[in-house]
């Protein structure tokens, strides 16, 4: 028979190097037991949060006393279970190190037993910052930022965000700069989740934070407070596609690795196309293979050579389109750039639209006389969800948008507030 000891309830709770201590409820949070004694504001109001922002680079410990009788400790196994430690924890038991952790989204369960004593023992976890952590990790393993950096840091500030918008066009306006930075968002998740997929099985999933706004805020979530999907969410709908088509550019060696990830149970055999053409849409090359797809796994389907087109356009004047499809209908699609998007001399799109009513539903067609970038759609005075946005468009290739509004309103009315911008839009 299992015999259980919880030690939930009250714990003592300090930062790290200092005397005072405030008792806290565990579960809880260093916010909340500071919050529940009064020594902080609440964190919610007005700007509070920046001016608590200490709090994440301190270190903290919680201690508490509990009881065991001779007979708890006869048992074969003692185990000491976690259900959430975040993140950098150190468990201390009657001051012998007993384990430690860092991965809050996981249980640990310990052998505790030769810790353990009859009558009382202490127990302390002590919660070191991330934040140094997380700089000496990016100091030992930099990630190449080709077209700009592709990770964001929460509480920075506006600087640092302008700083990671050199990858794209400098924006003409505030709403511009508000648009491009959801676009910048998207793809540094891209590049990385992306990376992360193809490194299988090393690497088996990947989470980003965070998902939504629990109250109405700038914010990195890819849903904000009124339940809108920003660009990333969107995004996130390709690069989180069980079968998953991409592509690693190498400009010197003149060639793309194309990767196709499954995240199927089963095996599956689609085809694989590719499109290679200038920024203003000439088609240079294009081909296509049937390829086998192992379940679970990534698989490099083909290394597309393109030094003959680097040599005579640039990497500046290339796009390549990718493609993964099985009886007509698409998986995955991808767009892949030797330079970044500031370099991209992008040609006006002139997008075209139209609605049309469709059983309950209102669908938009778009098409495009050049490639156009993280195309996206707004309707001025509605709350709109999209069955696709920042999407590109490229000639001979239509995009069709499912379009619900709210409150619902008919087709006409959506002409009339519809506005379709893209990438050169920011800038131009």
């Amino acid at each position: 028979m299992i015999q259980t000891i919880a030690l939930n309830g009250e714990w003592n709770l300090k930062q790290a190097g200092k005397r005072a201590t405030v008792k806290a409820v565990v579960p809880g949070t260093v916010h909340t037991g500071l919050r529940a004694a009064g020594r902080i504001p609440d964190p919610y109001y007005r700007g509070n949060e920046d001016r608590l922002q200490w709090i994440g680079e301190a270190d903290w410990i919680y201690t508490r006393t509990f009881h065991l009788s001779r007979d708890f400790l006869r048992h074969e196994y003692i185990a000491l279970r976690c259900e959430g430690l975040d993140t950098l924890a150190t468990i201390i038991l009657n001051s012998k190190e007993g384990a430690r952790s860092d991965n809050m989204f996981r249980t640990y369960e310990f052998d505790a037993a030769r810790f353990l004593k009859a009558g009382s023992n202490t127990i302390e976890i002590r919660f070191d910052s991330t934040l140094p952590y997380i700089r000496k990790k990016q100091q030992e393993h930099p990630i190449p930022l080709r077209g700009g950096p592709h990770t964001i840091s929460g509480g920075i500030g506006n600087t640092t965000i302008m700083t990671y918008l050199a990858g794209l066009r400098l924006p003409d306006d505030f709403e511009m700069t508000l648009w491009t930075s959801q676009v910048l968002q998207g793809l540094a998740m891209k590049y990385a989740i992306e990376h992360w997929r193809r490194n299988m099985p090393r690497t088996m999933g990947a989470l980003y934070w965070q998902l939504n706004d629990c109250w109405p805020v700038a914010s990195w979530s890819s849903i904000d407070y009124h339940h809108r999907w920003k660009a990333l969410h969107y995004m996130a709908k390709r690069f989180f596609s069980p079968l998953l088509v991409s592509g690693v550019e190498d400009s010197e060696k003149g060639q793309v690795e194309l990767h196709v990830t499954s995240d199927l149970r089963e095996s599956c055999s689609e085809e694989l196309s590719w499109e290679l053409t200038t920024v203003a849409g000439n088609i240079l090359a294009r081909d296509s293979k049937q390829i086998a797809i192992p379940a679970g796994k990534n698989t490099r389907a083909h290394v597309l050579k393109c030094r003959n087109e680097i040599r005579e356009y640039g990497t500046r004047d290339l796009l390549l389109w990718l493609n993964l499809t099985a009886d007509g209908k698409q998986f995955s699609d991808n767009f892949v750039s030797f330079a970044s998007p500031k370099h991209l001399e992008l040609a006006d799109p002139d997008i075209r639209m139209k609605l049309h009513e469709e059983g309950d539903g209102i669908y938009a067609v778009l098409t495009s006389s050049a490639p156009a970038l993280w195309v996206w759609l707004e309707i001025e005075g509605l709350d709109a969800r999209y069955s696709d946005n920042f999407f590109h468009l490229r000639p001979g290739h239509p995009v069709k948008v499912g379009i619900m509004t709210e409150p619902p309103v008919l087709a006409d009315e959506i002409m009339k507030r519809i506005t379709i911008r893209s990438l050169k839009d920011t800038y131009n």
